[in-house]
């Protein structure tokens, strides 16, 4: 039997996992979901942006934007490319990560040595 790529919201999960292992901040940014068109109304009149990553990581000195998205069977939007791009071109640092090992491995990229290369299939993150 041939197993499933994890679901989007399974791997933000993983991620996550992670970053509270690290002691890392972040927050997501829950701009998914179905809504009526009322609050979808209200959220965008409230600054919600289509499109927006899903994660922002904080770390000394620099933020990191991520888009998660599943390993396999995934797409990025238009919205979703036109703000990754645009952060990368106002110098921030921001990718689109298919799952996260990838998600772990960009930020990892940023991290001081003294933090880098812990063995995150401790307390199986993954």
């Amino acid at each position: 039997m041939v197993k499933k790529a994890p679901l989007e919201r399974e791997e933000q999960i993983t991620f996550c996992n992670y970053l509270d292992f690290m002691n890392i901040l972040y927050f997501a940014v829950p701009n998914g979901g179905s809504r009526n068109e009322r609050e979808a109304k209200n959220l965008k009149k409230e600054g919600v942006k289509a499109g927006v990553p899903d994660m922002v990581v904080i770390l000394e000195g620099q933020c990191l934007f991520v888009e998660m998205k599943r390993v396999k069977g995934s797409t990025t939007s238009k919205e979703q490319k036109v703000w990754i791009e645009t952060l990368t071109a106002l110098g921030h640092h921001a990718k689109v990560c298919k799952g996260a090992k990838e998600a772990i491995e960009f930020v990892e990229a940023y991290l001081p040595e003294r933090k880098r290369k812990i063995n995150v299939k401790q307390g199986s993150l993954i």
